[in-house]
């Protein structure tokens, strides 16, 4: 992403932007006061864990969904044609080994 010529000049427009630079300042400042940190990190530590635990939620949901298709046979008959298609194996080969869809499949088996 860093690497990405519209990335680098979207950064470029944005760090010239004087809001942008108050912004950053009053955060640098924010961070320098140990009672200001302490407290935007207990925010930060609180959004973590409601994501987190939104992200398990949705990853149930979406388990519970899948279990319930599974019983339909128009469903488990698609499923057998695109298992064929080799296309799709190599698909499913590079999602199995994706770090972030490991994430989802340890959420989805908390």
């Amino acid at each position: 992403m860093m690497d990405n010529p519209e990335f680098k000049k979207e950064m470029k427009k944005l760090s010239s932007d004087t809001g942008f630079k108050e912004t950053l300042k009053k955060t640098q400042e924010a961070f320098e006061d140990p009672h200001m940190a302490a407290k935007m990190e207990a925010r930060m530590e609180h959004m973590m864990k409601v994501g987190t635990d939104k992200l398990k939620e949705g990853a149930a949901s979406s388990m519970q969904e899948a279990m319930a298709a599974m019983n339909d046979p128009a469903v488990i008959q698609e499923m057998s044609k695109m298992l064929k298609d080799p296309s799709f194996a190599k698909q499913l080969q590079a999602m199995a080994n994706d770090p972030d869809f490991k994430n989802y499949v340890d959420a989805v088996s908390y």
